[in-house]
């Protein structure tokens, strides 16, 4: 089963409504994964600076952008992204 974080990160990229409905009340606090946490942190702040839903392109480029990011973090953040992929959640009953 995926990790709610997870799920999160993943609908706020493929979800509009999703995204906003959710993201002023989400806090990058809740966020305990470092990597999970800095792909939140760049979603909140495109969404915020463009008012649109961020692709998984953008938000690598983003992430290489950082300077608080050493290479293995970035391999880690970028995995995690590519991951966010649009395959539906299963709901369990």
């Amino acid at each position: 089963m995926e990790q709610i974080e997870f799920l999160i990160l993943k609908n706020l990229i493929h979800n509009e409504k999703y995204l906003r409905k959710s993201i002023p009340f989400i806090k990058s606090e809740y966020f305990e994964d470092p990597h999970q946490k800095m792909v939140y942190e760049e979603i909140f702040s495109f969404v915020e600076k463009y008012n649109e839903l961020p692709t998984k392109e953008v938000l690598s480029i983003e992430v290489e952008k950082r300077e608080d990011i050493n290479e293995d973090s970035f391999k880690s953040v970028t995995h995690l992204i590519s991951c966010l992929d649009e395959s539906p959640v299963r709901k369990v009953v």
